[in-house]
């Protein structure tokens, strides 16, 4: 509804104005009326109406005189003037404040409520304008927030510095991402969430709520500074001047204090935050991004903290190929093979030992070790030609154990639990595998068991050699060829004497058998009654 404020200082002419308009029909609401110009300019301000008809001529302000102190205080209603043909000049003045509607004395119904429908349709599309206007905005600001984000995803995900043959200079960045990039010291900043639930609602909860914090209190130390959520923390690059390098720290400090507010809060979650290498140069931003991400593995050996910094971390490089040697990975796709677990765990075990042994090694080498052993179990899956969707399943699962894993002993205990899953999955696939011939041959049977059929056509038709497929068979049904099909069709006589009226004859032919009295012989003897007695029986 559009709010109107009616002024004149004749009661009759208020009330008659109030009265000749059906006022919600036309999409209006009278909320004020006034007596003087005084009073009409407090209802104004105070109800900030839509539309104000006035008279021209009114004690305290005239007409003219409200529309100029409306104007001047900010407000900018419609304003329909009311006058008498001698203060029609009153009229014409209004026209330079902008006022389009003015009707004679005496007032006319149709003419009133013809400028009232004129300014609703002009309220409408000066509404609809403005949301298109709004609307273009938000594309507008919503774009350069999707090209900032394009900009740090394209060095988190693909990890890659700029093309020389596109975007060479600050400025050039600046302009393509919509960035403040300003010559300084550059550096990621990775806060890590590791969480004890699965419950994503909650763990989305507390990723936002870190979210929030992490911008009220770096990015006021910051010439520029982005971020974005990732799977299990948030990634913010930040660009500050050398000379605030003390600020930026007091910044990283009151985020810890805030950051401890919100695990205490919620004792299920861990909140690390690891600083990546500073660099003097965008160019090598990937590199503060990706050690970033190494620096809050880190948190594995560094007890008790929940700030790592990558350049105070000096741990020693470990050679992973001396330790999971190729006799070593031969081992373990053989311990696969024949299912020896304790051998298998025993082979880890001892990888992480020799790790153990390396003084002040580096943390990143265990992590190596998992995913070298899922690509050795991968490429075992893919010799086997072993169906590698449940085996990947099982591979993503864990990646989210080892992803919140915030011990040594954890990522020990999640390799060893990894392994030991992935290896009851190959175990099931391959005995799934190695029954497929049978299950083949079975569903051919069943299918086909009323025509004339025979050990060298099913071995065809599986193509597998027909004294391969009758040793195999009787291996895992435990009868013969020729047994299993003598009581698939059997199977079958037995549903047509139960729930048809079919003749022996019939049942016969549509089983296999061209001979009723060998099919009745054959009957008696596998089930023990003949087919006449059996229909009696149970039909």
């Amino acid at each position: 509804m559009l709010k109107v404020v009616i002024a004149d200082d004749e009661r009759r002419v208020c009330n008659l104005i109030l009265n000749i308009v059906t006022w919600t029909e036309l999409g209006y609401h009278v909320v004020a009326t006034a007596h003087n110009g005084i009073e009409a300019y407090e209802m104004i301000c105070e109800h900030k109406p839509d539309v104000v008809i006035t008279d021209a001529r009114m004690p305290g302000y005239d007409g003219i005189e409200l529309i100029k102190r409306v104007r001047e205080s900010g407000l900018n209603p419609e304003f329909i003037i009311i006058s008498g043909y001698r203060y029609f000049e009153y009229a014409y003045n209004a026209l330079q404040y902008g006022v389009e509607h003015y009707i004679l004395k005496p007032i006319n119904k149709s003419e009133l409520c013809e400028a009232l429908e004129k300014i609703k349709k002009s309220k409408v599309a000066e509404d609809e304008k403005l949301g298109k206007d709004l609307s273009i905005l938000n594309q507008m600001i919503a774009n350069k927030e999707i090209m900032r984000r394009h900009f740090i995803s394209n060095f988190i995900f693909d990890g890659s510095s700029f093309k020389t043959s596109s975007i060479v200079t600050l400025e050039k960045i600046n302009a393509e991402y919509h960035m403040n990039f300003k010559e300084g010291i550059y550096q990621a900043v990775f806060v890590k969430i590791d969480s004890t639930i699965q419950e994503h609602n909650k763990n989305k909860t507390v990723l936002e709520m870190v979210s929030s914090e992490i911008e009220a209190c770096l990015k006021g130390c910051c010439q520029e500074y982005i971020s974005t959520i990732a799977k299990s923390g948030v990634i913010s690059i930040v660009n500050y001047p050398k000379d605030d390098e003390e600020k930026f720290k007091a910044g990283i400090k009151k985020l810890q204090d805030k950051l401890k507010i919100i695990s205490d809060k919620f004792n299920y979650f861990r909140i690390y935050i690891a600083l990546g290498s500073k660099e003097t140069e965008l160019r090598n931003l990937s590199s503060c991004i990706s050690t970033a991400l190494e620096a809050v593995k880190y948190r594995i050996v560094s007890k008790d903290k929940d700030i790592i910094e990558y350049d105070n971390c000096k741990y020693r490089d470990v050679n992973l190929q001396q330790i999971f040697t190729p006799e070593r990975k031969q081992q373990l796709k053989v311990y696969l093979e024949t299912d020896e677990k304790e051998k298998y765990r025993k082979l880890i075990d001892t990888c992480i030992k020799e790790i153990h042994r390396e003084k002040n090694y580096n943390p990143i080498v265990l992590y190596a070790l998992y995913d070298t052993i899922g690509q050795t179990l991968l490429q075992y899956v893919s010799d086997a030609g072993i169906d590698p969707a449940p085996y990947e399943e099982i591979q993503l699962r864990y990646a989210g154990y080892l992803e919140n894993a915030f011990e040594e002993k954890m990522v020990e205990e999640t390799l060893h639990n990894f392994v030991q899953s992935a290896s009851a999955c190959i175990s099931s696939e391959k005995e799934f595998q190695d029954t497929k011939p049978i299950r083949l041959a079975k569903q051919y049977i069943e299918e086909h068991y009323a025509e004339e059929i025979s050990l060298e056509i099913v071995s065809r038709e599986i193509h597998l050699s027909s004294a391969y497929l009758s040793t195999i068979f009787r291996k895992e049904t435990g009868l013969n060829f020729s047994e299993y099909l003598i009581n698939c069709r059997i199977e079958a006589a037995k549903v047509l004497l139960k729930k048809t009226n079919k003749s022996m004859n019939e049942i016969s032919e549509s089983i296999g058998y061209s001979d009723v009295k060998y099919f009745s012989k054959l009957f008696n003897k596998v089930v023990g009654l003949k087919p006449s007695e059996y229909r009696k029986l149970y039909s």
